[in-house]
């Protein structure tokens, strides 16, 4: 398995989170664990959407280690958040929206994938 499939997966044009299903108890865990963990855990695909449990929005330059490409003159704000795969796991990412006045609590969402460029 490549280090792009231990945490996401695309199939039929849908993208999925690679969760860890540890195989004493069923627990899922988010990501995927790696190294001596990985043993111990099954990777399961989470489906492809899921509910908005909570968000912030990030309205300044992170401190490093942050490691976006942006410098404070370019610097846009960006929505993270919490998503609940209902009866399976909480997962934390970006959100990709144009119109963050518009994110609700329980509303909707679905996996993407987004590329991103390290400095």
């Amino acid at each position: 398995m490549s280090e792009h499939e231990t945490l996401v997966r695309e199939r039929a044009g849908q993208v999925h989170l690679v969760a860890g299903k540890r195989k004493t108890d069923g627990k899922l865990v988010f990501p995927m664990p790696s190294g001596a963990a990985a043993a111990l855990h099954d990777a399961v695909e989470l489906p492809g959407k899921g509910i908005l449990w909570s968000y912030t929005v990030q309205r300044f330059l992170p401190k490093k280690p942050y490691a976006g490409a942006e410098a404070p003159a370019d610097f846009k704000p960006y929505a993270v958040g919490y998503v609940e795969f209902p009866g399976l796991v909480i997962a934390e990412g970006r959100i990709v929206t144009d119109d963050m006045a518009a994110l609700e609590i329980g509303m909707p969402m679905r996996v993407v994938t987004e590329n991103f460029l390290w400095t």
